[in-house]
């Protein structure tokens, strides 16, 4: 099969970016907003199944919380940077096949990404005490984190009646 998948969405951004821990809401919130697209090919045979795709994401407007500790003061530092963009790309692999039908079975993935900020943005720091202090903030082409942007797995699964298995698997991720 051949499919291909392209979307638009809108969402609240998280609840951290709307209010601040004095659960005061920062000014000038707009929703998150998603372009995508997708294109890929899957194959299935008796004993051998496997599909492909490849991802293009922008995001606009993703906003980012986090608090800093400054060592010299000991002050916290909130910061809320509203109007970030980022472009998610990559490509996914995915097979099985069963060596003995019904009883052993090799399956394997690959997904290789590149997400990358893609703006410059002003960030609002705001202190304990509620003091403000607009400041600029660049992330262009600094990886987004928090999720593994490269990974490779495999798993063998045996199974010697029915409904009882035993399964090796191991997975590496990457580029977090």
């Amino acid at each position: 099969n051949v499919f291909f998948n392209a979307g638009y969405l809108e969402k609240a951004p998280p609840f951290d970016n709307v209010f601040s821990a004095q659960n005061k809401a920062y000014p000038n919130t707009v929703n998150e907003k998603v372009l995508a697209g997708e294109i890929g090919y899957g194959a299935k045979y008796r004993k051998f199944a496997a599909n492909i795709n490849a991802y293009y994401t922008t995001w606009i407007n993703r906003p980012l919380t986090a608090s800093v500790r400054n060592n010299e003061t000991d002050e916290v530092f909130v910061y809320n940077i509203q109007g970030l963009r980022a472009l998610h790309k990559g490509v996914e692999l995915d097979f099985a096949y069963e060596i003995i039908p019904q009883k052993l079975k090799l399956e394997g993935l690959t997904s290789i990404g590149d997400w990358v900020w893609k703006t410059d943005s002003t960030t609002n720091f705001i202190s304990e005490d509620n003091l403000s202090l607009d400041s600029p903030f660049s992330a262009n082409g600094v990886h987004v984190g928090d999720a593994a942007q490269i990974q490779y797995g495999a798993s063998v699964r045996y199974e010697p009646i029915k409904k009882l298995f035993f399964m090796v698997r191991g997975t590496y991720f990457g580029k977090n």
